[in-house]
């Protein structure tokens, strides 16, 4: 098994429950680690928290979703998409 989005959907879909075998993969992209998160943890996922940072909108959504609140060490990724920090100071009132 090697392919993120199958292990996901195997995980969330088949399974029903957190898959620990499969998170290496799940973890690989930032999409499929945060759908993850929200939908089969239920939660904050710290291992997987680096690579989600990595992806400014997936980043953005995690803060917003999972944390409800800033999600610090990210902001960093999320400026560097001028779309999605717009959205992130205005969701978490940042104003620099």
């Amino acid at each position: 098994m090697t392919n993120p989005t199958w292990a996901y959907e195997y995980a969330a879909n088949i399974i029903k429950s957190r898959w620990p075998e499969a998170e290496p993969v799940i973890m690989k992209e930032a999409e499929w680690a945060f759908y993850y998160a929200e939908n089969t943890i239920e939660g904050r996922w710290p291992e997987a928290e680096p690579v989600i940072m990595a992806e400014p909108k997936y980043a953005y959504v995690y803060a917003q979703r999972i944390i409800q609140g800033r999600f610090m060490e990210a902001e960093p990724h999320i400026m560097t998409d001028l779309y999605w920090w717009v959205q992130y100071e205005s969701r978490f009132d940042i104003y620099e």
